[in-house]
């Protein structure tokens, strides 16, 4: 038998167990980190290369996990028990009357550039179960309309609390986008919002505050104490330990929300993020938001480029040598010049190293407008890119970083991924740049570059790395036709 009570809104603890018990709930809730062989604590033997979510020193465990806990309970016959009131724990009480939330949607009234638009049924769905569990982890795609999901618990939450409510969100430039979508949905009445960034002031002066979690890290427990609602948008940021901090100094915080469209398919992830928010609730998925016609129709054109045998040889056996290799390749990068140049509508060129997408830039030929966007591109030129791509056709070469989480162009009908990326979160939020419909989009396509250097038997790591992203594809169930193209052709593209 174990028993825990509630120690915090971030932890529960240990107030009894046998000692044969607890070590059981340790192993249980102990997990690798991928890849941790390769890891300087790792190999300057500081760490075992373990996570470990029950701290068996002062017997505590995210609070997060309590459903886990029950599951663990059953898997092991290990009785175990919750000490305390029901409102402790969160989404143990009975939930509100299904008619008192409606009523609430209905009242909100939102609004998308003056005009009246409703609340999809599963908006309402996510809404509610935010409202009733108190911790959640929704799981929504891009362009489902989180920010409305977001916008509706901050009305609900400044209605039945008097504390404040933080939303932090992954970068400068979704501070002013969803302080902007709120004033749109409250047709600029909503007001009592305030952003910060790097550089503003951290005095709270309104009820809801929007800001990165790099501008609000460092701020003391007693700064959290004021928020009583907590709302992490792009969650999977939350590896990062500076926003785990974030989420341990928020001891007195029971409204606890993340969002993010993707989750990295390793449980210590998974479970890290369950902890500190709550169980998963799968909102919609991106098929279904197709078959709705919420979305843009989208296929996925893999391109396997096919090298001749000196290039073959002259492959480092090396993951960083190889995207060396395959970024400074002449007839790769010229392929995917050519292919941009080609293409009609607007395109993005997703790039990750800053001189390779200085090199395709400079050597895109086009009659369009092309922009260049990288990290230490401002807010207000991503802005004007933004506008201009709703009314003409351009090509934007774009970084992975800016371009993955969060901008939002509605009017994207091409997208290249340049990079022989391996991260499943940023080539699914990429791949959500372009679902966002628009009066002149029928369908978007992705042009996936798969680069077969495989050497005898051996494959290189780009052609696995595909291999990894062809099943994303298969799991969300997107149309996929594939396509050999060899480099050494006079014109490639022409296959095309």
């Amino acid at each position: 038998m174990i028993v825990f009570r509630k120690k915090d809104d971030v932890y529960l603890e240990v107030v009894e167990g046998d000692k044969g018990d607890l070590k059981t709930l340790s192993q249980y809730f102990t997990f690798k980190v991928p890849g941790y062989q390769f890891m300087p604590a790792y190999r300057n033997k500081f760490w075992d290369g373990h996570i470990r979510l029950y701290n068996t020193v002062d017997q505590t465990i995210y609070a997060g996990l309590w459903k886990d806990i029950i599951k663990f309970s059953k898997e092991k016959d290990i009785p175990v028990e919750f000490e305390g009131k029901p409102g402790d724990f969160p989404g143990v009480n009975k939930p509100l009357d299904d008619a008192v939330l409606d009523d609430f949607v209905k009242k909100l009234e939102p609004k998308a550039k003056g005009k009246s638009i409703e609340m999809r049924d599963y908006q309402v769905e996510a809404f509610k179960a935010a409202v009733n569990q108190q911790r959640v982890l929704l799981l929504s795609p891009t362009a489902s309309g989180k920010s409305l999901i977001i916008y509706s618990l901050i009305r609900w939450w400044r209605q039945v609390h008097d504390r404040k409510i933080l939303i932090i969100v992954p970068t400068v430039g979704l501070v002013s986008q969803m302080i902007s979508d709120f004033k749109d949905y409250s047709d600029g009445k909503f007001k009592d919002v305030q952003g910060i960034q790097a550089g503003a002031s951290k005095v709270i002066k309104s009820r809801v505050v929007v800001s990165t979690w790099q501008s609000c890290y460092k701020q003391p427990e007693n700064w959290f104490a004021q928020f009583g609602s907590v709302i992490v948008d792009e969650v999977h940021t939350a590896q990062a330990k500076s926003l785990q901090g974030i989420m341990k100094k928020l001891l007195v915080c029971p409204d606890r929300v993340g969002l993010t469209g993707t989750l990295q398919d390793t449980k210590t992830h998974e479970l890290v993020l369950k902890g500190l928010f709550g169980p998963i609730n799968k909102v919609i998925t991106t098929k279904e938001l197709m078959d709705r016609n919420a979305v843009s129709d989208m296929k996925v054109s893999i391109h396997g480029l096919q090298y001749n045998k000196t290039d073959r040889a002259a492959l480092p056996n090396d993951y960083q040598g190889e995207v060396t290799f395959l970024v400074n390749h002449k007839k790769r990068n010229e392929y995917i010049c050519r292919l941009a140049e080609k293409l009609e509508g607007n395109t993005l060129v997703i790039f990750q190293r800053i001189e390779h997408g200085k090199l395709l830039f400079d050597n895109i030929e086009t009659k369009k407008k092309k922009f260049y966007v990288a990290g230490e591109t401002d807010k207000d030129e991503r802005e004007y890119v933004r506008k201009i791509s709703e009314k003409k056709d351009v090509i934007i070469v774009a970084s992975l970083g800016v371009f993955s989480t969060g901008v939002s162009i509605n009017n994207l009908h091409n997208l290249i991924f340049a990079h022989p990326s391996k991260s499943k979160i940023k080539v699914l939020q990429s791949i959500g740049r372009v679902l966002r419909k628009s009066d002149n989009k029928d369908i978007a396509v992705v042009y996936d570059l798969v680069d077969d250097l495989k050497h005898y038997s051996r494959a290189n790591f780009a052609l696995r790395h595909a291999a990894e992203r062809s099943k994303y594809y298969k799991n969300e169930k997107f149309e996929v036709k594939f396509k050999k193209v060899n480099l050494d052709d006079e014109d490639p593209t022409k296959t095309r």
